[in-house]
């Protein structure tokens, strides 16, 4: 069983994996150590470019082939500028790995700072199906909302 982290604490082993090299716990299907590490280092990527609201950053993490890839753009572009958000993955697993795909279930919970109405602080949960890029670099293809899972925090 995982036991998932606090994101801050996520965050010092990922500074730590990138100051001292270390790798992630085992806490999902058998893979190597390295593979775990670029899975969860995308995650954390999206989510910085989200936080910092770097659209060309965001984009990056997201599969060339992904459906629906000009629509996200253009509306992440809005949501970056209309609204000030922070976001927090409160819990992460990875369900089910091969050398080609991956599929990451993360519990998210997202606060507006600044924007106008109508934004609710919000926690759900999604899955995010990973595919290895030209390159062979993981990037998100897709991501699956469990809508019965939104809880609105106001």
């Amino acid at each position: 069983m995982c036991v998932n982290r606090s994101f801050r604490q996520r965050a010092a082993v990922i500074m730590s994996l990138i100051v001292l090299g270390i790798a992630f716990p085992a806490c999902a299907p058998e893979i190597s150590e390295e593979e775990r590490n670029e899975v969860y280092s995308l995650i954390e990527w999206n989510l910085y470019y989200a936080r910092i609201e770097d659209l060309n950053g965001y984009m990056w993490t997201l599969h060339p082939d992904a459906p629906g890839l000009d629509e996200t753009q253009a509306q992440m572009a809005m949501l970056f500028q209309d609204f000030d958000l922070a976001y927090n993955i409160e819990e992460w697993e990875i369900q089910s790995i091969n050398s080609q795909s991956a599929r990451v279930r993360v519990v998210q919970t997202t606060v507006k700072i600044a924007g106008p109405d109508p934004f609710r602080d919000n926690r759900l949960e999604a899955v995010h199906t990973l595919r290895k890029d030209s390159t062979g670099a993981w990037k998100i293809f897709s991501t699956e909302l469990r809508e019965d899972s939104i809880e609105y925090l106001q």
